[in-house]
């Protein structure tokens, strides 16, 4: 197999077909390419990530638009200037390997000609930087609509912190099911595998070297699961004690419910609802891996289940949302427009999710997005139309909420983007 033609190809399909980059990469196509399947990985998510940095480049280096450039010929210059400007391969390497994939003399000429020119200039295209938004859009390969938000909400030097950590790659985090930490680290130690434990979460672990997820040990036995410390926050917020029923209303892949049972070390009712009946297989198979089991079902979060209200003493509202602060994880979400919808559906569902508990039962409401309308102004809403219910403060460390919310950001925190609401109903 080539490797860059391979990602070239994959590339064309995910531009002209969409979907996910993720699911691009099957275990059947990794395994195909062999010992050069981290090659592979880099190349093709590289490209999707910075799509915005590399096109500016080729505009400026051809002197063309880029919608005036040959879909073939500009993927393979995604890749070559990637390699160039990003994983530092020597340039007369990059050069050669995206000159050789051009289908005829043509676009070898072509290829070659803009190649060079980065060569010549050295530095990588951007733009003026007296226009901030367009800059940055540009420098870290976000929207520019997306990096306007994050200057209003956040200004310019958090911005630039913020992208700059979405560009990061983030370390692996496992979410320990049973033993000590400590014993664990000294485990991956002893295999040459670097290894911390999470500043925040009790029982998270950052895994600091490049390992495959399944050859840590432990995993065929259900000892973790992958989890980032964010979520395993919004779990520890949820404060579940042994013999309590739990309900998840919005499951998939099975991480809350699986920590929540951890922390109940199994005792206990679970339920674990989906949307989507074509996803409740990855939760079984989350939780069986590691030993737990719940009950699994198909089901619009926001019209519920009646004959499942008041009964709970702990409920997972972890909402569907923009995404915003997973950018860094999933390299094509930055490029998908936000739904103007989303917050009143993440408020329907939250208003009936509530309906499950019985008194002084508490809920999580979490997300994985920065934006107000979708975190704290949905919470204030819901705390103004329900005065049975009250916002409850939390602690993880030197980690405190306040007025029983918490947003947890990747450049201050070493997490997701994340948003936790603990909210107790009182009567």
């Amino acid at each position: 197999m080539n490797i860059r033609k391979k990602a070239a190809e994959l590339l064309a399909t995910l531009e002209r077909e969409g979907g996910f980059a993720n699911l691009m990469l099957t275990d059947g196509l990794l395994a195909a390419a062999g010992e050069e399947a981290p090659l592979l990985t880099a190349l093709f998510y590289g490209a999707v990530e910075r799509r915005l940095s590399l096109d500016f480049a080729i505009a400026t280096l051809s002197g063309r638009s880029i919608s005036e450039v040959d879909s073939h010929a500009k993927q393979l210059l995604r890749l070559g200037l990637y390699q160039m400007y990003f994983m530092h391969t020597p340039p007369y390497a990059a050069v050669n390997e995206t000159v050789a994939l051009g289908e005829n003399k043509a676009e070898k000429g072509f290829l070659n000609a803009v190649l060079r020119e980065a060569v010549r200039r050295g530095e990588r295209p951007l733009p003026d930087e007296g226009k901030i938004a367009r800059y940055l859009s540009v420098r870290e390969s976000f929207p520019q609509a997306t990096v306007k938000r994050f200057l209003s909400l956040f200004g310019q030097a958090d911005t630039e912190a913020l992208l700059a950590a979405y560009n990061r790659v983030a370390p692996l985090t496992l979410r320990l099911v049973r033993g000590r930490r400590e014993d664990y680290i000294r485990r991956l130690a002893a295999l040459g595998i670097e290894a911390e434990r999470t500043p925040y979460a009790p029982r998270g672990i950052r895994v600091l070297s490049a390992v495959s997820v399944k050859a840590l040990p432990g995993f065929d036995t259900g000892e973790f699961f992958i989890q980032d410390e964010a979520s395993q926050l919004a779990v520890a917020a949820l404060d579940a004690q042994r013999g309590q029923r739990v309900i998840d209303v919005c499951a998939c892949p099975g991480g809350k419910t699986a920590g929540a049972l951890a922390d109940r070390e199994g005792e206990g009712e679970s339920f674990a609802f989906d949307l989507h009946r074509s996803k409740l297989p990855l939760i079984e198979g989350t939780l069986g891996r590691l030993g737990f089991s719940a009950t699994l079902g198909e089901l619009d979060a926001a019209q519920g289940r009646a004959d499942l209200f008041d009964t709970a003493e702990r409920v997972i509202c972890d909402v569907p949302c923009s995404g915003l602060g997973v950018l860094g994880k999933k390299p094509d979400l930055r490029y998908r427009p936000i739904t103007e919808a989303l917050p009143a559906l993440q408020y329907d569902i939250l208003r009936t999710s509530a309906r499950y508990l019985k008194k002084e039962g508490i809920l999580v409401y979490s997300t994985c997005t920065l934006l107000p309308e979708e975190n704290g102004e949905n919470v204030a809403r819901f705390l103004e139309e329900h005065p049975h219910f009250v916002a409850e403060d939390f602690s993880f460390g030197a980690l405190h909420s306040e007025k029983g919310q918490l947003t947890l950001l990747p450049f201050r925190h070493g997490t997701d983007g994340f948003f936790i609401a603990r909210l107790r109903r009182i009567r």
